[in-house]
């Protein structure tokens, strides 16, 4: 994780997890803000994300990124997409999305959200899949078979769930293909 951020910068989410801080506007809190770790608070002060806390209790996949380059890219294309962005938008866990740098760290950070006793993923994702598209369904879809939750995905779709994949067109397929493609360490 440390590559990802500088010393100062990692300094100043380290001492966001303790409090707000007093954002002087400098290089490291627009770094933090524009990555979706922190978010400016009221008075002149600067806060950590919930995000951005999952993110900072994560293991650090340093030891893993040999075999991680290969699905960065796809990562990255997808994160940047408007059918990704909109869903995740539509789920009110757009953060999330940005704070990820990885699938496995996508998949950490919503597994963390969902909270076993609470469900707060999977009610999200149900909300969502009564008022998509077609298209945005089955990327929905295949959203929850990577951050694993496919049996909500079967649960939804039923038995069509995998078959209805012709459904996505454009960049929908392409975020469809990149989740099912998806390596997750």
């Amino acid at each position: 994780m440390s590559d990802r951020f500088t010393s100062e910068e990692m300094h100043l989410l380290k001492q966001l997890q303790n409090g707000p801080q007093r954002d002087r506007d400098r290089i490291p809190e627009r770094v933090l803000v524009n990555s979706g770790m922190a978010r400016r608070a009221d008075s002149g002060m600067i806060e950590i994300t919930n995000a951005g806390r999952a993110w900072m209790d994560l293991p650090d996949v340093g030891e893993e990124l040999g075999r991680a380059r290969a699905s960065i890219h796809s990562f990255d294309r997808f994160k940047a997409g408007d059918p990704a962005r909109s869903i995740f938008r539509k789920m009110g866990l757009l953060e999330y999305l940005d704070a990820a740098q990885s699938w496995g760290q996508l998949r950490a950070l919503i597994v963390r959200f969902n909270d076993p006793d609470k469900g707060h993923f999977v009610k999200r994702a149900k909300q969502c899949d009564g008022v998509c598209s077609s298209g945005e369904r089955v990327l929905l879809h295949a959203i929850l078979y990577v951050t694993d939750f496919a049996w909500l995905a079967d649960k939804l779709g039923g038995k069509e769930v995998w078959q209805n994949m012709n459904r996505a067109g454009g960049e929908h397929r392409a975020a469809v293909a990149a989740c099912i493609g998806a390596e997750v360490y």
